[in-house]
């Protein structure tokens, strides 16, 4: 039988369907939740509080399960736990179904552990099975997971509004897709044993990266990117309503900038792996968003599509850089992994305190200028981490290899 080192070609086309589908369903998921959350706060009587914790809970999942993920794929295998991942996300969608309150909370945790470990094995198991097609695998995964969140939030509500069904049947339509990449990815399980993939886990030790400082600057570059990207995404809609566009506009704004970086989150991986050195993708992406938050902060009523789809490139070409830099920056499957974990617990946790600072401060103030501020001073850090990050090094030594990090 083919092993994990020698893949027939049906098999690897195959894997990368299952990697695509599976990205689809990481934002997908989630992000469906919210054009419905009013519909569900009528319905089931719950406050905007607890209503809100529907899109939070999977975000500290996300924080909280980064770590774990390496661990569990070397105790049981990357493919097995990336099948267990989608199938727990069906669970958790169909748990969703059910009519008490409790069992839709429940069913969250489940979809936020889920997808939590998927986003840190999939890097993993692009650096292991693509090493020649890094950049293009990245740039599907990425594309892939961005499309999935732009396809929910813009379908929800209409699905909803134009079928019959309900909003938890609406929802439940998001199984559709992690279905499909429960039986896509089935025959991996056949294809690669649990004892030959955890004897190849066992024989190297379990890397240390928390005293690495390359790693550190990938997980800056992670967080720091998440933390501008969803502390001024969260907002943006509402500071447009503010400056005197109406909502739908506000939200046609918002709609534009998310499929303006599509491209980008697919090109940009596939450039980087073609250049040795990162770091001009890394300047041209910060400025973009300078651009962007500068339009934004200066004129938000004028030129307004150009700021969003400054802001859609900039954030496509800054996620797609930060899991690219996990691939590359790793020389192997198993530092993939643990620099994939260490990165996103550090890019989730920021990322969950965003949208807060954002709206805090405009409280404080009365107006939007100090917050888009803030996030026009958290571009110094994120160009210095990418700067470093972008870097033709390692993490660690190549297996067998003189070189160093």
């Amino acid at each position: 039988m083919t092993t994990t080192h020698d893949h027939t070609r049906a098999f690897l086309i195959l894997l990368g369907i299952g990697i695509a589908v599976t990205a689809f369903n990481m934002r997908a998921t989630i992000v469906g939740v919210g054009p419905l959350l009013e519909t569900i706060r009528d319905e089931t009587g719950m406050s905007t509080t607890v209503a809100g914790l529907l899109t939070t809970l999977p975000v500290i999942c996300f924080g909280v399960l980064a770590g774990v993920a390496p661990r569990l794929a070397r105790r049981f295998g990357i493919d097995l736990m990336i099948w267990l991942t989608m199938a727990g996300l069906t669970i958790g969608i169909l748990v969703r179904l059910a009519s008490p309150v409790i069992l839709l909370f429940i069913g969250t945790l489940v979809i936020g552990a889920s997808i939590a470990l998927a986003n840190v094995l999939v890097p993993a198991v692009i650096k292991r099975d693509f090493p020649q097609r890094t950049g293009l695998m990245t740039g599907v995964y990425t594309m892939c997971m961005v499309a999935g969140g732009s396809l929910a939030s813009g379908l929800m509500v209409p699905i909803h509004e134009r079928s019959r069904l309900d909003w938890r049947e609406t929802l439940a339509l998001l199984g559709v897709p992690a279905l499909v990449a429960v039986v896509v990815l089935i025959p991996r399980l056949r294809l690669n044993s649990r004892s030959r993939e955890s004897a190849e886990s066992r024989a190297v030790a379990a890397p240390r990266l928390w005293r690495s400082g390359l790693a550190w600057q990938v997980s800056l570059f992670m967080g720091l990117q998440s933390f501008i990207y969803f502390g001024m995404g969260s907002w943006i809609p509402t500071l447009l309503i503010d400056e005197g566009l109406s909502d739908a506009r506000a939200g046609l704004m918002w709609s534009l900038c998310n499929l303006a970086g599509l491209p980008f989150s697919f090109i940009v991986p596939v450039l980087a792996q073609r250049v040795r050195d990162q770091r001009p993708l890394v300047v041209g992406a910060v400025a973009v968003w300078a651009v962007s938050i500068a339009g934004l902060l200066v004129a938000p009523a004028d030129y307004t599509l150009l700021w969003m789809v400054c802001f859609g490139v900039a954030g496509g070409s800054s996620l797609s850089l930060a899991l690219m830099f996990i691939v590359l920056r790793s020389p192997d499957a198993a530092h993939a992994a643990v620099l994939s974990g260490m990165a996103q617990a550090i890019g989730y946790t920021l990322a969950a305190f965003a949208p807060f600072l954002f709206g805090a401060l405009h409280d404080l103030t009365g107006g939007w200028e100090a917050s888009a501020a803030m996030i026009g001073l958290v571009l110094v850090p994120t160009l210095w981490s990418g700067w470093l990050a972008g870097q033709r090094r390692l993490v660690a030594p190549v297996p067998d290899s003189p070189a160093s990090a």
